[in-house]
């Protein structure tokens, strides 16, 4: 009953969402970009309680690595 697996999948999605989204909205300004993931990409992240550290420090680093792919930030920007 550990919530690793649902998390893996949660990065699956995010993924495919996010890549959706780089591809669609690309070109649009940075408020829309921020309401799109606001309503698309936002995790339930509070239900998992049950989780492996590692999965989830390999989940929020994934989610960084989206903001900074949607909103144009350099690679090694860090996002504090």
């Amino acid at each position: 009953m550990r919530d690793d697996s649902d998390i893996e999948r949660e990065t699956k999605c995010l993924f495919s969402r996010c890549n959706i989204l780089m591809s669609r909205f690309k070109y649009c300004l940075w408020p829309l970009k921020l309401k799109l993931f606001q309503s698309y990409l936002l995790i339930d992240a509070a239900l998992w309680n049950s989780h492996n550290k590692v999965t989830l420090d390999r989940f929020v680093s994934w989610y960084n690595k989206c903001v900074k792919g949607i909103f144009g930030f350099p690679k090694y920007s860090s996002l504090l």
